[in-house]
């Protein structure tokens, strides 16, 4: 960015491809209590990874003995090559990985109201290889972070500190942990903590080559960052611009499914079925607007009374039509024969004429 005409550059960082977590550092921490080291960003507890708990020593690095901290950054996955797994992978595993605890809990009330034999021991052979998938998980993360905030000014959602005095700050944590860790030997597993790919960039060209470098490498993009900006706990904040590549296709609605069961939408329209015309792409499109779903507001003036299903909706309103769908890229489906589409999302609908 530039003021009364001298350029200042900008942070330029690629936009990781997996799931935000925040991670506490704080040095009164103690590991004897209930409390979670990490959590999701709609806030769910991280527990049970010895990786994850030891991320709090980067507080030794910090004379302040009062010192808290929260780090940001996104969890990831390694395949037994060592290299990352693609997010619609690597994302599913860590969540399940997140979610044991509470699927353990859902496995063992099917397990007793199985009526046969055959059932349990299906259930048996399933809850083996989820705990052979959690177990590689737990030892095989990748935390790439890029960001790091007081907690007390985390909690007040704003932070003074600039973006360029942050990014030191967090880089220095990341140089300490790992030396840390081997000096202490700490068996993490083939677990790392990363810096975020950064370069400083000096105008708008310099900017778009690192872009496209992100691309070129099979990256999902580049967040690029005005140096002097504050910290606002905010998506669309001045300062932040996210740079994604995506492409525009059109597909065939064939049908409808229910929002999440404890999701806003569970009685409407969560996704529309979508098809290429010759059936080898198949997906689940959302990106709706809330009428589109079938909802509108209790009271047109009042959002905090929610909302309501529209009374005689029209639930195949879609079915039989072509929509334009955005996605960021095209991957392969549950069936070997068949794809999908990552991050889809619907733009226009038109009839089939």
């Amino acid at each position: 960015y530039s003021t009364d005409g001298v350029n200042h550059g900008a942070l330029a960082q690629t936009k990781e491809d997996g799931g935000f977590v925040n991670i506490e550092l704080d040095s009164n921490w103690d590991y004897e209590t209930e409390r979670f080291a990490g959590s999701t960003r709609k806030g769910r507890g991280i527990k049970g990874s010895t990786f994850i708990d030891s991320l709090n020593l980067i507080t030794h690095s910090i004379e302040d003995n009062n010192s808290h901290n929260v780090m940001h950054g996104e969890l990831l996955l390694k395949g037994p090559d060592g290299n990352l797994l693609p997010r619609e992978i690597g994302n599913g595993r860590i969540n399940s990985w997140i979610n044991r605890v509470k699927w353990i809990e859902s496995y063992t009330k099917k397990f007793h109201s199985a009526k046969t034999e055959r059932a349990k021991d299906t259930l048996r052979a399933d809850l083996a290889n989820h705990y052979k998938d959690w177990k590689y998980t737990e030892h095989n993360m990748v935390y790439v972070v890029w960001d790091v905030v007081d907690y007390t000014e985390w909690k007040a959602l704003y932070s003074p500190e600039i973006t360029i005095d942050r990014f030191n700050r967090v880089a220095e944590y990341v140089k300490f942990y790992n030396k840390y860790i081997i000096e202490k030997e700490i068996d993490i597993g083939n677990c790392e903590l990363r810096l975020v790919n950064s370069k400083i960039v000096k105008n708008s060209e310099e900017a778009m080559d690192f872009y496209n470098a992100q691309l070129g490498a099979g990256l999902e993009g580049m967040v690029i960052k005005n140096l002097h900006a504050p910290w606002m706990h905010d998506v669309n904040i001045n300062g932040i611009i996210k740079l994604k590549d995506f492409f525009e296709c059109d597909l065939l609605v064939t049908g409808w499914k229910y929002g999440n069961e404890d999701g806003e939408f569970s009685t409407g329209i969560g996704a529309l079925i979508c098809e290429s015309l010759d059936g080898k792409l198949q997906v689940d499109v959302s990106g709706m607007s809330r009428e589109q779903r079938g909802f509108t507001r209790v009271d047109p003036d009042d959002s905090s009374k929610g909302i309501k299903l529209i009374e005689n909706f029209d639930f195949d309103w879609a079915t039989d039509k072509i929509i334009t769908v955005k996605f960021n890229s095209m991957i392969k489906g549950a069936d070997k024969d068949t794809y999908s589409l990552f991050l889809p999302s619907m733009i226009e609908v038109r009839s089939k004429d």
